[in-house]
């Protein structure tokens, strides 16, 4: 069985997230997009909740805005090495990320996927 789901939603006048989530089993695979930052994500964090309240989310926020936050400080506060962003995740996970506005490509897999 596969569950696609699709949540939109205005945070405010002019932004707009979108979330898609694909489910089948239990290998999850998730997308979702933030200020032009586009994340398809595979598996599960074993610390997302420690890691939402560090990058400062929503008790509701998945792994997918996570790693789009974790990619934003990475991107902002640079130099950081990619390494030192995926170190501080724990789990089974493969992503990717693109960032449209610098053309830049993230992919991380730390998994047995």
């Amino acid at each position: 069985m596969i569950l696609l789901r699709l949540n939109k939603k205005l945070d405010h006048p002019g932004s707009l997230k979108q979330q898609y989530e694909l489910t089948e089993a239990t290998n999850r695979v998730s997308f979702g997009a933030k200020d032009e930052i586009f994340c398809l994500f595979q598996g599960s964090l074993d610390n997302l909740g420690s890691l939402k309240q560090q990058y400062g989310l929503a008790k509701n926020a998945n792994e997918v805005l996570l790693v789009i936050e974790a990619y934003k400080t990475l991107r902002d506060r640079a130099p950081y090495p990619a390494n030192h962003v995926v170190s501080h995740l724990s789990g089974d996970f493969a992503f990717v990320v693109f960032d449209k506005s610098t053309s830049a490509l993230f992919v991380a897999y730390v998994s047995s996927f």
